[in-house]
């Protein structure tokens, strides 16, 4: 999650983001998959993204989907 401050504890990330608040969650990738869960704790939103493919833009979908969720704009992504 771009520009927030995170740690890592008991196999969960906790967050805490500039705008959003304080987020908690939990990613794993492995050859061809890619999963992530997080949650903001202060408003109750949660988002979950699953991937099957082996683009590596991953992280920025899942970062645009989190700004459309907030009410932002999407981050530019390749389609390679």
């Amino acid at each position: 999650l771009y520009g927030a401050r995170c740690s890592y504890g008991m196999g969960w990330e906790t967050c805490v983001h500039p705008v959003r608040g304080r987020l908690v969650g939990h990613a794993g990738f492995s050859r061809g998959i890619a999963t992530v869960i997080y949650r903001a704790l202060d408003t109750g939103d949660a988002a979950f993204m699953f991937d099957n493919g082996d683009t590596g833009a991953f992280n920025q979908k899942f970062a645009s989907l989190m700004n459309i969720m907030n009410g932002e704009a999407p981050l530019e992504i390749s389609r390679r």
